[in-house]
């Protein structure tokens, strides 16, 4: 390795190490931020392209169409309503026609995905919702007939008395008649009075059955209660932070379903447009930014017909600063006084090796203009800035060959084969 090459991968290496002290920390940060921000935007989309395959794919179900084309266009539609938008931010970027074209039909496509997430949400609600009123409804049926039948029973059991109360009057009427008559048959009354026995007695064993069947039917209430309010409780229908917020709302320990309900479509409507906002408007935004980052970059500048290239960051204009100071101490370290020849023997070396390499630099970037490529073409294959060529060649080429390099005048070394090409 010569050495100018060696101090060639000297200044590389001094640039990577500048470039990190100087500029990895913010590439670093912009780099984490836009990894986030994209992982947000693909979580998002993730999610909500399946709620659109699974909704759009139930509306065809048990129709003559095949469910997978609603399912394809469901898909479609959120593909385009999470990509409109960027495609109208680079139709303004760019100054080409189309931004509107995006935005009316995004706009639509957007409505069509956010009711594809509203009824996937709403659907899951009405489950919640139904299942809650089931456990309820439970418990009212049962504690309902119960109650039907035990006032039946009661009415028996009044019927009864009624029956039994008429019956003895009829036949004490009877017992009093015979012992008022003046006749010697007091002994008849004793056969009624049997029959007042067996009526109260009959009456008593009926309604004594007909009260075990009403203890019957208060301990099946009872136990339909509790087995109702067992399956209530295990099946939670309604989430915690629903509950909470119907309590809050309606101020109330214990809220009703439909309060519960309420509030739980709220807060759905709420998760679904933020959900679309994430991947609807946040994509065209993380896209602006990616264009402005491009903006700010250096770009590379071809130099016109009589202008030369003179813009430069501040790193390339330190690298070429050294890169002189270096090649002007090659070239004049032969002429110092009081050094001694093996060390005048080492500079002539380095001087010649770092003549040898502008020279055959030079004559490279001349060959390369002669075939017609442009300035910054020839800098990209040297790996350097088409500034830092500029002012590198400023130091070895004289002004009709810098002239006709740089600033696009005449050809001083006669007619090239690409202008007898163009003539032909």
């Amino acid at each position: 390795m010569t050495g100018a090459d060696e101090y060639e991968e000297r200044l590389t290496i001094i640039g990577a190490l500048r470039w990190f002290r100087d500029s990895f920390a913010a590439w670093f940060a912009t780099a984490w931020l836009y990894l986030i921000l994209w992982t947000v935007v693909a979580g998002a989309f993730g999610v909500l392209m399946y709620i659109d395959g699974k909704f759009s794919r139930s509306l065809a179900e048990g129709a003559s169409i095949d469910p997978l084309s609603f399912q394809i266009m469901g898909w479609v539609y959120r593909l385009f309503a999470a990509a409109f938008l960027m495609a109208a931010a680079r139709c303004a970027y760019k100054q080409i026609e189309g931004v509107w074209t995006f935005r009316l039909i995004g706009a639509f496509a957007s409505v069509i995905v956010c009711l594809h997430a509203f009824g996937f949400g709403f659907e899951a609600l009405a489950d919640r919702r139904d299942q809650a009123m089931s456990a309820r409804t439970v418990a009212t049926l049962s504690e309902t007939n119960h109650t039907d039948q035990i006032a039946a029973l009661e009415r028996q059991k009044d019927s009864l008395r009624s029956d039994r109360d008429g019956d003895i009057e009829r036949l004490q009427a009877s017992i009093q008649g015979i012992l008022t008559d003046g006749l010697n048959n007091d002994h008849l009354a004793d056969v009624y009075r049997q029959d007042q026995t067996r009526i109260t007695d009959e009456a008593r064993r009926k309604i004594g059955a007909i009260d075990d069947q009403i203890l019957g039917l208060m301990q099946q209430a009872n136990s339909a209660k509790t087995s109702a309010t067992v399956i209530e409780a295990d099946a939670r229908p309604w989430a915690p932070l629903f509950i909470g917020m119907a309590q809050v709302a309606t101020w109330s320990k214990e809220p009703t379903d439909w309060a519960i309900y309420l509030c739980a479509v709220g807060f759905i409507i709420f998760w679904v447009l933020l959900g679309e906002s994430l991947v609807i408007f946040l994509p065209e935004r993380i896209y602006s930014m990616h264009l402005k980052d491009a903006e700010a970059r250096p770009k590379p500048v071809e130099a016109g017909e009589g202008e030369v290239i003179i813009k430069m960051t501040e790193q390339e204009a330190a690298e070429m600063q050294d890169a002189l100071r270096h090649y002007a101490k090659l070239r004049e370290g032969h002429v110092r006084g009081g050094e001694t020849k093996s060390r005048k023997s080492r500079q002539d070396t380095k001087r010649i090796e770092a003549n040898q390499y502008m020279e055959a630099r030079k004559d490279r970037v001349t060959r390369m203009r002669l075939t017609g490529a442009s300035v910054a073409e020839i800098a990209r294959k040297l790996g350097v800035t088409p500034s830092v060529l500029a002012l590198e060649m400023r130091q070895w080429m004289n002004d009709p060959e810098y002239a006709f390099v740089f600033m696009g005048g005449p050809n001083p070394y006669g007619e090239t084969d690409a202008d007898k090409a163009e003539r032909a």
